[in-house]
């Protein structure tokens, strides 16, 4: 059993969203609704920057964890790494995703709206039409991740 940590340097939970797909929390064979992202009680976890969050188990029993990190995507990846140094935890048992290149502005705008609480549901909906148009971009990300998981293990196995 690996750990598997999605991450983003974006203000929008997009890690958090990519690690809900690969649980199953949120769909993977059609699009994202606005009630879809209401219904995922994670989502206000996401406003919590720097904050490791559990999402769930995938299929393969694997812990999935999503972080949302600071701006500079190299500093939180040296702090990813102080931290696995420092516990002495093997970096073989962790896979990383970096979902920061399928960052958006519309992501992020409709992120700063919700945080506002401007209107909730707008700020859901420009979300999700986001989502939608990107939403097939996100679901062969989640599959090339398990696929890259399933192939480290493999390595680590020799």
């Amino acid at each position: 059993m690996k750990k598997i940590l999605y991450y983003s340097c974006y203000s929008f939970p997009l890690s958090l969203i990519m690690a809900a797909i690969h649980t199953g929390l949120l769909p993977r064979n059609r699009k994202i609704s606005v009630s879809d992202l209401e219904q995922l009680s994670l989502f206000n976890e996401g406003r919590k920057k720097g904050r490791l969050i559990f999402v769930g188990l995938d299929n393969r029993n694997n812990k999935i964890y999503a972080l949302m990190g600071s701006d500079n995507k190299g500093l939180l990846i040296r702090f990813i790494m102080s931290i696995l140094s420092l516990y002495k935890i093997k970096k073989e048992s962790y896979y990383f995703i970096d979902c920061s290149k399928y960052g958006s502005i519309i992501f992020t705008l409709g992120w700063f709206l919700y945080n506002i609480n401007f209107s909730k549901f707008l700020a859901c909906y420009l979300i999700c039409f986001k989502l939608r148009s990107s939403y097939h971009l996100l679901t062969a990300g989640v599959e090339e991740a398990k696929v890259e998981e399933v192939r480290s293990s493999l390595i680590f196995l020799d």
